[in-house]
């Protein structure tokens, strides 16, 4: 399978110019090949390299530089950032594909996700078909927005990244921003939270709440968790003060 794009996503925009040819199985994405490669000791991932059918040392430098980028970043966020690639990449297709059709991929998914895309895909089927198609057109973009984080510091890595984009990489990006910009308020935050409900991987902790309540009661609490996730630090603030508060009233004060 060519994953040109698909590793590309790995580090997004970084390196999109990167061809790669790689054999894998719908079970096992590239993803889950990187994370293997990247948590062996440094004097085998040379040899592990081989995976990857490389057809340049241009692009074999470019990947192995990711390896010990990736290396280099502590255990548990490093899982947690390969995870969510490696979870959105079985997730996609199954979204793209008709709902009659999905049964021979869905179950080559990896156990470990397979819970959470039927999750994801019962509430996808429930959306608009203009609704579904509006965030697959814009998925790659709010993931990119959102490798960045929130706040200032947030904006002055994503400028600093663009920066160091090659001119005609970098005029893509800069215009879809200005596009972005360019909507309603409103529109951005339906969208970012939408992205945040579909795409996103629960955290461990996360998850061990969700599997105590009901199937309703779950999935009203994914919704909330999407919701808190796009809020500014301000509106997260008061959302907790206000539960505080809620907390200490009495049932007629509540």
């Amino acid at each position: 399978m060519s994953v040109c794009a698909t590793l590309a996503r790995l580090f997004p925009l970084s390196i999109l110019a990167v061809g790669i040819a790689i054999g894998v199985s719908a079970a096992e994405s590239p993803f889950a090949i990187f994370k293997k490669v990247v948590s062996l000791p440094e004097t085998e991932r040379e040899a592990a390299m081989t995976q990857f059918k490389l057809s340049s040392e241009r692009k074999r430098n470019i990947v192995l530089s990711k390896v010990r980028e990736y290396s280099a970043l502590p255990e548990t966020e490093r899982n947690r950032k390969l995870d969510v690639l490696d979870f959105r990449w079985h997730l996609l297709p199954l979204m793209k594909a008709p709902k009659a059709e999905r049964g021979d991929r869905l179950a080559s998914v990896p156990e470990r996700f397979r819970n959470y895309i039927e999750r994801r895909l019962d509430g996808w089927d429930k959306l608009d078909s203009g609704v579904r198609l509006e965030l697959l057109r814009n998925e790659s973009f709010l993931r990119y927005l959102s490798s960045f984080g929130r706040g200032r510091h947030s904006r002055v890595a994503m400028t600093n990244h663009i920066g160091q984009m090659p001119p005609r990489l970098k005029e893509g990006i800069e215009g879809k921003i200005t596009a972005w910009r360019e909507k309603p308020k409103t529109d951005r935050r339906r969208m970012t939270r939408q992205f945040h409900r579909f795409f996103d991987l629960p955290s461990k902790e996360q998850e061990r709440a969700l599997r105590q309540l009901s199937r309703r009661e779950r999935e009203r609490m994914e919704s909330s968790l999407a919701q808190f996730k796009v809020m500014t630090p301000a509106q997260r603030e008061l959302v907790v003060r206000s539960f505080d508060k809620l907390a200490n009233m009495s049932q007629a004060e509540r």
